[in-house]
């Protein structure tokens, strides 16, 4: 079976040259660097058989995370079934995503360790094609800016008197199932912790709140909760100005590294009861690393929701994400979150992208294992 030679040869020098400029310090381990030798031999060849697709295919699944990075186009490649032009069309989308293979620096990337491991298979995560870090440093360092030119139209001191302030829900469909979503996760664990036999602190905090938009519509005593102290943190000073601005009573919102947010309420009067990030980890390089800094401090239940396989199947992926960096499925975070000793108490997988315009989402909510037997006997 061969491949159209125009087409073939030039996605194979294209996917030769952007390989070889790969610093090999970052490369992440020797199957990367055969993959490159491999398409460098066919490079001459004016038709690939169905064999060497397979080689090919070979060289990228002995290394997980580079399988990971390529599933969806080894996929392509395998399939008997695969037409010259979808391979030929794989072949160069492979070429463009190795371009920016260097940028994952795996050297102490506890998140790809698992995937190294079959602790994280490849099916259950895909690590998109990324900028450097100091590319993104960058995007959000204007972003923050941006956001800053709005912080004087943002000033609602009435906010302070209202217990919470609703969505305003009128623009894509996704996001209004996304936000209202979020809301109802936190007011409904809420009441659950209320009616528990838990001793609580009343306390959640929303990590990576940005605005403030899901901390504000949180209505605490909707199912019968009562009042709870909302605290909110994010890097972006501008951000956190306009949720400051806008915050309604018993808000507070800091611009601090959670880490410190946590570390300063450790002791058990202090302790948060709930933590929450909402599209938050896929934003991080490391987000096992986050998870598990995160899961060493005092809580008693984790709420995690992220867009759901965002990437996973998009063969035609050829350029770097601008802001996220993995795509994950509910087994992924599970997985994870089983590494560090949580326990599930629920998913959620929100399906709204496929049928209209937007993403699916995923919801994850655990608990400290101490408190795992509370929720069995709810």
């Amino acid at each position: 079976m061969g491949l159209a030679t125009p087409l073939w040869v030039d996605a194979i020098h294209h996917c030769q040259i952007l390989i070889a400029r790969t610093p090999k310090t970052h490369m992440h381990n020797t199957p990367a660097q055969e993959l490159n030798q491999a398409l460098k031999s066919c490079e001459s060849m004016t038709e690939v058989s169905t064999e060497q697709r397979t080689s090919l295919c070979q060289i990228i699944e002995q290394d997980p995370f580079l399988y990971a990075y390529l599933r969806d186009l080894v996929r392509v490649l395998g399939a008997d079934q695969t037409s010259h032009q979808q391979a030929t069309a794989a072949l160069q989308t492979m070429g463009q995503r190795m371009a920016y293979f260097h940028h994952w620096d795996d050297a102490a990337n506890q998140t790809i360790g698992l995937i190294q491991d079959h602790i994280l298979p490849a099916s259950t995560i895909k690590p998109h094609i990324r900028h450097s870090d100091a590319d993104y440093q960058r995007f959000y360092e204007t972003q923050n800016a941006k956001v800053g030119q709005r912080v004087g139209k943002n000033r609602r001191p009435l906010n302070r008197l209202k217990p919470y302030q609703p969505l305003v829900l009128n623009r894509h469909f996704d996001h209004c199932i996304r936000k209202s979503h979020a809301v109802n996760v936190i007011e409904t664990m809420m009441a659950v912790l209320e009616s528990s036999d838990l001793e609580i602190n009343r306390k959640w905090l929303d990590i990576g709140c940005g605005n403030g938009l899901i901390a504000n519509a949180v209505h605490a005593k909707k199912h019968g909760a009562k009042e709870w102290q909302i605290y909110g943190c994010d890097l972006q000073s501008n951000k956190i100005k306009i949720a400051q601005n806008r915050a309604c009573k018993n808000r507070h919102f800091y611009q601090q590294n959670v880490l410190d947010t946590l570390q300063a309420n450790q002791t058990k009067e202090d302790a948060y009861d709930v933590v929450s990030m909402f599209e938050f980890c896929e934003h991080f390089a490391d987000p096992f690393a986050l998870l598990k800094q995160i899961a060493e401090q005092a809580f008693k239940v984790m709420v995690i929701a992220t867009p759901l396989c965002q990437k996973t199947d998009l063969i035609e992926d050829n350029q770097p994400d601008p802001v996220h960096l993995w795509s994950f499925s509910v087994e992924a975070i599970k997985r994870m979150l089983a590494q560090l000793n949580l326990t599930v108490i629920m998913d959620v997988e929100t399906r709204v992208g496929e049928y209209n315009k937007g993403m699916n989402w995923l919801t994850v909510v655990a608990c400290k294992p101490e408190y795992h037997a509370v929720f069995k006997s709810m």
